[in-house]
C-alpha cells in the first residue's frame, strides 16, 4: 500500500472575459478567450433572467469580440457568462443613464 496520496490535477480555468466601455450607455464590446469548441455568451438581469443570448455556437481557440447593444434596456447592472465547454466566467456590467 502507498503512503502517497492520490493527486488529482486542479483545472485552472483559461477564459477570459472584459467589457469596454463599462458603465455604457448605448453599447459595450466583450472581449473574451477561448480555449475553443462550444461557447455560449450570455447577459442576465440582478434577478437572475435571461436578458441575450450573444453567442451560441463553436468557436476556435483565442481572442474573440461580440458586441452587446443597448436595446432600450433599463439601467442598471447586468451580468455577463461566458461559457465554454466545462468551464464558465462571469463579468459585471453596468449599463448607465
Amino acid at each position: 500500500m502507498s503512503s502517497n496520496a492520490d493527486v488529482f490535477p486542479v483545472s485552472e480555468t483559461t477564459l477570459t472575459l472584459t467589457n469596454y466601455p463599462n458603465p455604457f450607455q448605448q453599447s459595450t464590446t466583450l472581449s473574451y478567450q477561448t480555449q475553443g469548441g462550444y461557447a455560449l455568451i450570455q447577459i442576465f438581469s440582478t434577478e437572475g433572467k435571461l436578458i441575450k443570448t450573444l453567442l451560441d455556437k463553436e468557436v476556435s481557440p483565442g481572442n474573440h469580440k461580440i458586441t452587446f447593444e443597448n436595446e432600450g434596456y433599463a439601467p442598471g447592472i447586468y451580468y455577463a457568462r461566458l461559457q465554454n465547454n466545462n468551464q464558465q466566467i462571469t463579468r459585471t456590467m453596468l449599463l448607465g443613464r
